[in-house]
This record gives C-alpha cells, sequence and structure tokens, in this order.
C-alpha cells in the first residue's frame, strides 16, 4: 500500500514538471525503494525520473536495478553520464553489469572510465565464473598493523565512503598477507596510542579466490559473518565478500536446484522475462527424454497383455502404483539431494542412506499397503462393485509394497551415485589443440589439491619437467613412452590418491589427529596445513611429505625414503621430483624460501625438519 502511494506521488510530481520537488522527494526514500519505483514505471518514464536522481544517488539505485533496466538506462545515457554511473558503482556491480553488456557498450564504458576502476574490473573479471574472485568487491578497509588506533581511525575516514563496509577492517603486513582483522568498536573504544597488531585479531577466517560460490556461502553459513576476506594462494589480501552478495548466491543456487529437480534446464532470467521459444527449449529436452523413458513403460505392460486379459481390473491400478512410486522415489531424491547441496551427505554415507531408506520403505509399504488393503475390500468392492477378490487385493498390495521399496532405493542411490567422483588421475599432454597443458595443470590444480596428474610430453630438458613438477603435476613422462609404463604410473599414483583418501576416512578416534611442530600444525583431518593458524594449501604429494618430516623430526631423510615413502615403491621416476616439491613446500612453507629455518638440505644425502 505504501509503495503504490510513493509511486502515485512519483506520477504526479512527474506529470505536473515539478522536477526539483521530485528530485527532493525521491532524496528521501531509501536507494531500494527508489529502484522499485523505478521498475514500476514505464520505459520512458523510468529514464526520466532516472535522469532527475542527483548523481551520487543514482548509482546506488542503479545498483538495485535488475539487468534489463540497467541495460536500458545505460543505453540511453550519454557517455558522460554513463561514466559517472560506471565509477561509482561497487566494483563487483560495475563487472557484473558489463559481464551481461554488449561489446561495443563495455568497450564504450571502459573507454570512459577511470584508471582505477577499468583496474578493478579487469582484476575481477579475470576470475572464472561462480568463484569467490568473481563474486568479491575491491573496496575494503584495509590497515597496517604499524598503525596506531588514530591513524588507523584517520584512513577509515578517508576511504569509509568508497568501502562495500567498514564494520570490519583487515590488517596487511608490508607484503599485503592478510594477518588479522579489527573491529570498528574496538577501535573506538581503544586508546589512541595502541598499536593495531597488539589489538588485531589474528585467527582470521578467509576465503581464497577460486572456491565455489557455494562454498562460499556454506562459510558463511558456519561462521555467521556479516564479511569475509578473499585471499590468493600467498595469503594476500585482493578482496572481500559481504553477506548481500550471500543473499543472491542461495536464491541462484536454490533455484537451480529447484529447476534441476523439476527436470528443468536451470535459467538465470526471471519467470517473466524469459521468452515462450527460450523457456520452450529449456524444458523441451527432458521432456522428450521422459517420453521416451515412459514407452519402456509401456512395452513392458504390453508384454504382460495376456496376464492382464485374465484379470483386467489390474490394470486400473496401475497408475495408482506409478504415481506411488514416482511420489515415494521423488521423497528420497529431494531429501538426498538437500542434504548433498547442504554437506550433510557425502559419497561414503551411500550404505547408511540405503539402510535408513529401508526402514522407512518398511513403515510406508505397511501403511500404504494395509490403507490400499482396507480400501480394495471396502470402497472398491463394496462400493463401486469392482470385482476385487482376496487374491487380487493381496496382488496389489504386495506389488506396491515392492514398488515403495525399488522407488525409495533408486531414489536415494541415483543423487549420490552422481555425485561421485568421475577420476583419481589427469593425464595431460604439453601441446594440446587450442592451450598449453601447463596452463591447464595450474588450473586443475588451483581447483582440485587431491587428483593425481601425469604430464606427457616430448619436451625432456630438465627445466621443462621442473616447470611441470613446481606447477602441481605429481609426475612427468617423456615421449616416447611404452603403454605398459604409463599405466603401471597411472596405477602407482592412483594408489597414493586412494591411500590419502583412506587415511581421512579413519576410524573416529584418529580422525582429530593433528601433527604440531612449533608454528606449524599439520591436520590430519582436513588435510591441511596451518601456520600460526593460517591455512597453506597444499597438494597432495606436498601433504605426504610433510606428514613424513613431522613424523621424523630432526631426522635426516634421503631422498630415496621420501620417494619410496610417498611415490611408493613401483614409482618408476626420477628421484629429482623430490627435489622440485621440497622446492615447491619451501615457497609456501618458508618466509624467506631462499633462507630457509625449516626444510633444511643436508648436502649430498637429502632433507631433514627442523621445527
Amino acid at each position: 500500500m505504501e509503495q503504490i502511494k510513493e509511486l502515485e506521488e512519483v506520477l504526479e510530481l512527474l506529470n505536473t514538471k515539478q522536477y526539483t520537488k521530485l528530485r527532493q522527494y525521491l532524496a528521501e526514500l531509501n536507494d531500494a525503494d527508489i529502484a522499485g519505483l523505478l521498475e514500476e514505471l514505464e520505459e520512458e518514464e523510468m529514464l526520466k525520473v532516472f535522469r532527475i536522481l542527483p548523481k551520487d544517488l543514482a548509482a546506488d539505485v542503479f545498483s538495485y536495478l535488475d539487468m534489463d533496466n540497467q541495460q536500458k538506462i545505460i543505453t540511453s545515457l550519454s557517455d558522460k553520464e554513463a561514466t559517472n554511473i560506471i565509477n561509482n558503482l561497487m566494483a563487483d556491480d560495475a563487472a557484473d553489469l558489463l559481464e551481461e553488456m554488449p561489446a561495443n557498450i563495455v568497450k564504450k564504458l571502459l573507454t570512459n572510465a577511470s584508471p582505477d576502476v577499468r583496474r578493478d574490473i579487469n582484476h575481477l573479471l579475470r576470475y572464472p565464473e561462480d568463484s569467490a574472485g568473481s563474486i568479491m568487491t575491491v573496496e575494503y578497509v584495509d590497515l597496517k598493523e604499524n598503525l596506531t588506533v588514530n591513524q588507523a581511525i584517520e584512513r577509515i575516514r578517508k576511504v569509509g565512503l568508497d568501502s562495500e563496509t567498514i564494520n570490519i577492517c583487515y590488517v596487511l603486513d608490508a607484503q599485503r598477507r592478510l594477518v588479522g582483522t579489527v573491529a570498528l568498536r574496538y577501535l573506538l573504544l581503544m586508546d589512541g596510542d595502541e598499536i593495531i597488531g597488539d589489538i588485531m585479531h589474528e585467527n582470521v577466517i578467509s576465503i581464497n579466490t577460486l572456491m565455489d560460490q557455494e562454498e562460499v556461502a556454506r562459510q558463511f553459513k558456519k561462521y555467521d559473518f556479516t564479511a569475509m576476506p578473499v585471499v590468493d594462494n600467498e595469503n594476500r589480501l585482493v578482496g572481500i565478500i559481504t553477506v548481500d552478495d550471500i543473499v543472491d548466491i542461495i536464491e541462484e543456487e536454490t533455484t537451480e536446484d529447484m529447476e534441476k529437480m523439476a527436470a528443468i534446464v536451470p535459467s538465470d532470467k526471471p519467470y517473466m522475462k524469459t521468452g515462450v521459444f527460450e523457456t520452450f527449449k529449456k524444458r523441451i529436452p527432458w521432456l522428450l527424454l521422459l517420453m521416451v523413458s515412459a514407452t519402456f513403460t509401456g512395452a513392458i505392460i504390453s508384454s504382460f497383455e495376456d496376464a492382464l486379459s485374465v484379470c483386467a481390473v489390474l490394470v486400473a491400478y496401475i497408475p495408482m502404483l506409478m504415481d506411488t512410486g514416482g511420489n515415494c522415489g521423488s521423497q528420497a531424491s529431494v531429501t538426498v539431494i538437500r542434504g548433498i547441496s547442504l554437506d550433510e551427505i557425502e559419497f561414503s554415507d551411500l550404505l547408511r542412506v540405503i539402510w535408513k531408506e529401508i526402514r522407512v520403505a518398511v513403515l510406508c509399504a505397511a501403511v500404504l499397503s494395509a490403507a490400499n488393503f482396507v480400501k480394495l475390500l471396502l470402497v472398491d468392492k463394496m462400493i463401486f462393485g469392482n470385482p476385487i477378490t482376496m487374491t487380487v487385493a493381496a496382488v496389489i498390495c504386495l506389488t506396491l509394497i515392492v514398488t515403495v521399496f525399488a522407488a525409495k532405493l533408486v531414489g536415494c542411490t541415483l543423487p549420490l551415485l552422481a555425485k561421485k567422483p568421475g577420476c583419481d588421475a589427469a593425464i595431460l599432454d604439453v601441446m594440446l589443440p587450442g592451450m598449453n597443458g601447463f596452463s591447464l595443470c595450474e588450473t586443475i590444480r588451483r581447483t582440485d589439491q587431491k587428483i593425481g596428474i601425469i604430464i606427457l610430453s616430448a619436451k625432456g630438458q630438465e627445466q621443462d619437467k621442473i616447470r611441470g613438477l613446481s606447477i602441481g603435476a605429481d609426475d612427468y613422462m617423456t615421449k616416447p613412452f611404452s603403454v605398459s609404463e604409463l599405466l603401471a604410473r597411472v596405477e602407482a599414483l592412483c594408489r597414493r590418491v586412494h591411500r590419502a583418501e583412506s587415511e581421512e576416512e579413519q576410524d573416529p578416534a584418529k580422525e582429530l589427529g593433528t601433527l604440531t611442530s612449533g608454528d606449524f600444525v599439520l591436520d590430519e583431518n582436513r588435510r591441511v596445513l596451518l601456520k600460526a593458524g593460517q591455512p597453506i594449501e597444499l597438494t597432495q604429494v606436498e601433504f605426504q611429505i610433510m606428514e613424513l618430516f613431522f613424523r621424523n623430526p630432526g631426522i635426516a631423510l634421503v631422498r630415496e625414503k621420501i620417494l619410496k615413502g610417498v611415490w611408493g615403491e613401483n614409482y618408476f621416476g626420477d628421484v629429482k621430483i623430490v627435489d622440485v616439491n621440497i622446492r615447491r613446500l619451501r615457497m609456501k612453507v618458508e618466509d624467506e624460501p631462499s633462507h630457509p629455518t625449516h626444510i633444511m638440505t643436508v648436502w649430498g644425502y637429502g632433507y631433514r625438519w627442523e621445527e
């Protein structure tokens, strides 16, 4: 009702050309409410009202509009007006806008945008779609750890207006690594001469730039944060994600899950803004598939034509049996899919899920068959006069029991089978069509630390091998090679992957085991290395090397022992793979990799771990 009154007031002022009064009236409203009013207007009226808005308000309102209206407004504005909008948008909102714009408009906007805005937008656009990096914003308050409270508050005054939030400030060291956080309320309550490094909260929970947006949403739910920092692989702060972005992600993911469960190809457009033909294309593939699958049902029924002709009344109950089976299967699958999406169920829980659904099926089948038996004899036979005998009723009820069991089992197992990991190892050729195998290896390793990677190449130079192993490959083979050797290496690699996974699924008494060495903690359950509370991402091989070091502190380990302990006795490769992975570990673990203090070289022998 309130919105209707506001809309009438806006139209009245617009039609009577009281533009100054209209501007004042709009300035008193909330940004989101103004956007809602604009979307209720005709296109011509919307453009007029938007032009009346003050410049500083226009960008804020623009960010709340849907994409279609944003495009209409941008295309109607002059270069100067459009540039003003882009320059005043938050970087993440600007990046989202440009992703959907035609190329000619994007070029025009970026050409006229300020250098800082162009840099921030290009920075966000380089991250994969649906990753944390693609949804973060680069407008945040960062503080140096050597600042005083007074200096920190002065910096907040300078940059706060252009920041997404000032409630939490992020503390960085000289290399822009995230070392802590400090809340604004603490700064206001602390003495002005206090040093930020002394009062900051050091146990910072952060998100990697390549983390999937759905996992990001789970992290927000787990920790109940309103904002979380986003860091790269070197723990350098590159942006933040705020809870308003998470609300949008949850809406998108929920909509996608609902559409999948309804056998519809997911769409990112609102229903009323999706064309008829586009809606048709989203629905028809599954309808065709379901129609074809239904023909098999018809064929099965036809094969029992003679039996059904003896007792034709059974045909009348086939739809009931099919519908009940479909409903039971849907209940089980929807429940399991929800559990999978919330990380409540893993593939390893398959047997537990089946056992639970079997017990549920027993109860459901008992109640349904009993109710149906009574209905057949009392309602169908006595009231409707159907020729139902005790034998027919028993057959229908027994069939119903089997149908419920089958539907529950299929409904609970299929989603988990679809979630089962497809492979343990990847084989990459360096010279791939249209891409470089090294680059692909880096991409895979950033998104999956567990998968084994073998690189095949005709490049047999030592520097090529070192490069491949340094970027995340577990093995490197030069051409020509024998198929038997390749298979042997793949099998050895898969055994290491399986061994690592089995260690993660160890008995509960060992599940919480950790190995500690100085500031380092090796969490064997989560398969992560912590340094002063900060997680360090390791590949499967790197983790196993660190595990070997932690179990043998201060002991010099010969290279062959490391090779045998990590790669296994049947490994065919060069022992230099140990040196490459040690070099890679030093880059992640040591403060100064060129002057290591933890992973020490024992010349002519191997390596030693020091706390």
